[in-house]
């Protein structure tokens, strides 16, 4: 998508590193946003917002093809595994397929792949992150059998493999990657940190990495006037209320009774709060005009469902608060 107004933005929605696993060196999604990359080219535009929220993660292969669309030949990660051997993760592809202004949204339910990515970028310096803190999710895992017969197997044990880190020797597992740019409360719907769901704790890793980031940008100026339009906006300031309030009665169940009526007394209260959520966090404005690139346009024109479909998703893009203030934010940074 292309959101016009004072520049001309490419939009772009990644739900996740998606591949074929079964056929390896088969393109997936790092390929797909190339080849949209380049249609939004095509267009002119000025700068680009790659939208990752609520994006579980997939294939790190992926995340790294991705990462080189944006990044020159180079270091991206460093990969631990369980017997303390510390691996380089590079980035495979010289050159770059885009070199200008880049914000990458996140919020509490990018995880894995979404935020090896994202640090990355940081890394780099190569964009900004707008959002929330992610996940906290920086392992990875294989499930084995526990049982040795050919027998129908029962039980299963799942073991962590490898940890992963920044350039920097950091890990972001059970912490996440802090955003450059801190957008509400966009995650605060429910406690879904990997912190609270076991019990590893991060490291570092010692490892001399020589890579070569983007000129350092002062972005003081840039956040200041985030928080001025955020503290002056009715969305954000409504989106904070219901979060906090959301968060003290879910805090305040400490059991629920399964019984089919007191089940309902006791979740539909959450679930009009988590309405209301929602509607607040969609208001609209005149901030730009979201519309296709001439390829979609093209192939609409011959598809009435598909037209209708993405007639849906460019009214919700238009409203969307967070992707408004991502915007305002990457203008603000292009004028730096």
């Amino acid at each position: 998508f292309i959101l016009e107004g004072n520049r001309r933005i490419g939009y772009i929605y990644m739900p996740a590193f998606y591949t074929e696993w079964e056929k390896a060196g088969a393109p997936g999604s790092a390929n797909d946003v190339a080849r949209e990359i380049l249609k939004l080219k095509q267009e002119r535009i000025e700068g680009l917002i790659l939208d990752l929220r609520d994006n579980g993660g997939g294939s790190l292969q992926e995340a790294a093809d991705l990462a080189g669309i944006f990044i020159d030949e180079g270091p991206l990660f460093l990969a631990r595994d369980n017997r303390g051997r510390v691996d380089l993760i590079k980035d495979p592809n010289r050159g770059v397929i885009y070199r200008d202004p880049l914000l990458v949204l996140v919020n509490g339910n990018s995880a894995s792949a979404s935020e090896f990515f994202a640090q990355a970028i940081q890394d780099y310096r190569r964009g900004v992150v707008a959002g929330s803190a992610t996940f906290g999710k920086a392992t990875s895992q294989i499930v084995l059998p526990l049982q040795r017969s050919r027998a129908e197997v029962t039980q299963y044990v799942k073991l962590t493999t490898h940890m992963y880190f920044g350039l920097d020797g950091r890990t972001h597992q059970g912490r996440g990657v802090r955003p450059d740019f801190t957008l509400g409360d966009s995650d605060g719907l429910s406690e879904r940190e990997e912190r609270l769901l076991n019990y590893l704790e991060p490291h570092s890793v010692e490892r001399n990495v020589s890579y070569d980031p983007w000129p350092l940008v002062a972005l003081d100026d840039a956040r200041n006037a985030s928080r001025d339009r955020q503290a002056r906006s009715v969305g954000f300031e409504t989106v904070g209320h219901l979060t906090s309030e959301l968060k003290d009665r879910m805090e305040d169940l400490d059991e629920v009774d399964l019984e089919l009526h007191a089940f309902f007394d006791t979740l539909h209260p959450l679930q009009v709060l988590a309405e209301k959520y929602r509607t607040a966090a969609y208001r609209s404005q005149d901030v730009y005009r979201v519309r296709n690139h001439a390829h979609e346009q093209r192939i609409e024109s011959m598809d009435d469902h598909r037209r209708e479909l993405n007639t849906e998703r460019r009214s919700v893009i238009a409203e969307d608060i967070y992707i408004q203030e991502s915007y305002f934010i990457l203008n603000d940074c292009m004028a730096l």
